[in-house]
């Protein structure tokens, strides 16, 4: 069954309407990932949605300040934000922002992203919380504080799958899944606020986590199943970026576990005439984005889409609505 983009054109009164399972993506992230991180969970969401009909709603939070090009997509094809209060969808997936700030109350949407969240646990059946999203949910409901990292935690780690609840339906017992952060929330804070971790390891501490709030499930997810191949080969060359036009001090560490040897061979000799020349704006033409990703796949899509499906079927059940097949 082929996933439903609500766009502009469709009044919000016809949520919950025809069938569908409705999900609201409120996408936060900044101009440069707004249309890829639409994309990865339009397409993660259609792949996982199999024979339940489902319809995407989008929203973005409105204090966050757009270029013209990203405020002309989300005029194309988002809801008005004010819009979001008055629909009813089954399930929220609500995505972070690139930080600003150590305090995440310091945040110019803080006010905004916490009402969202109060909003989603109190209207839907269950909420997805991603990366910094997740954070924000663990201080605004349980008062627990993400601490900064030494260096961040970017790659794709082999982590254990925790049977103990239906969304581990299907996976294996261990997968691999990838991390982009500079923050974290230790297991233990975690647990302490009630959360049962889904996919973790010792390494890099959790992925995946749940609590059921009474009758909603809250999924927190300090990992990122949604990346495509490329995600954290665009990231780190943006981090390139940065050092060649002066913004960072060090050239930065490539991702753990995700190029291969071939690639990696390819970005030491970038890194190695970059160091030597020293930062040098020039230099950003030549980073050899297209030949990198020639080398790259997705080693995680299978499980993600297993994840999310048993989710999308979880959510059906608790909102109980009769869908079409």
């Amino acid at each position: 069954m082929a996933l439903v983009l609500h766009g502009v054109d469709r009044v919000v009164r016809d949520v919950g309407a025809e069938g569908y399972l409705d999900i609201a993506l409120v996408n936060n992230m900044p101009d440069a990932a707004l249309g890829a991180t639409e994309s990865q969970f339009v397409q993660l969401i259609a792949a996982a949605s199999g024979d339940i009909p489902v319809r995407l709603l989008r929203f973005t939070l409105p204090t966050i300040k757009r270029g013209e090009a990203a405020a002309r997509h989300i005029r194309d094809r988002y809801l008005p934000f004010d819009a979001l209060w008055e629909s009813k969808p089954a399930a929220v997936i609500v995505t972070g922002c690139e930080p600003r700030s150590d305090d995440l109350t310091n945040e110019p949407y803080w006010g905004e992203l916490a009402a969202v969240l109060e909003w989603a646990r109190d209207r839907a059946t269950s909420t997805i919380a991603s990366c910094l999203a997740a954070h924000a949910a663990l201080l605004m409901f349980d008062g627990a504080q993400r601490r900064r990292l030494a260096v961040k935690r970017s790659g794709v780690y082999r982590q254990t799958v925790h049977r103990r609840d239906p969304l581990a339906a299907g996976l294996p017992d261990e997968v691999v899944m990838p991390h982009s952060r500079l923050n974290d929330v230790p297991i233990d804070v975690l647990e302490g606020a009630g959360y049962r971790p889904l996919i973790s390891s010792d390494e890099i501490g959790w992925t995946v986590a749940l609590k059921d709030v009474g009758s909603h499930l809250m999924v927190l997810m300090q990992g990122h199943p949604e990346y495509s191949a490329h995600t954290l080969l665009l990231e780190y060359r943006r981090d390139v970026r940065r050092y060649l036009l002066g913004e960072r001090d060090s050239y930065p560490t490539t991702p753990a576990d995700y190029f291969p040897p071939a690639a990696q061979k390819i970005l030491d000799v970038v890194r190695d005439k970059a160091v030597d020349s020293g930062p040098d704006p020039r230099l950003i033409e030549q980073f050899p984005t297209e030949e990198l990703m020639s080398h790259l796949t997705n080693a995680w899509w299978p499980d993600a889409v297993r994840l999310y499906s048993n989710w999308l079927i979880k959510v059906r059940r608790r909102a109980g609505l009769r869908v079409m097949v």
